[in-house]
């Protein structure tokens, strides 16, 4: 089993991953964690006053856009 890394953790993780304008590939890369385990992080901890319960990267690009406050595909 992996490491069990802390809300804080997991927080400051979502919040680079949805405003640094990298990669979700590259942020999960750069921080030692899966695509899946950042994904369900994006999930479990949307940002404070996001409208978005839920933001999608771009499967074919890898990118992601930001529209009306959501990060889409």
């Amino acid at each position: 089993m992996g490491l069990k890394r802390t809300d804080e953790f997991r927080k400051d993780a979502v919040r680079i991953a949805l405003t640094s304008g990298l990669t979700r590939k590259q942020v999960a890369d750069d921080l030692g964690v899966g695509m899946s385990t950042l994904n369900k992080w994006i999930t479990d901890h949307p940002l404070p006053g996001s409208a978005c319960l839920h933001a999608r990267e771009g499967k074919s690009t890898g990118s992601y856009f930001l529209l009306g406050g959501c990060v889409v595909s």
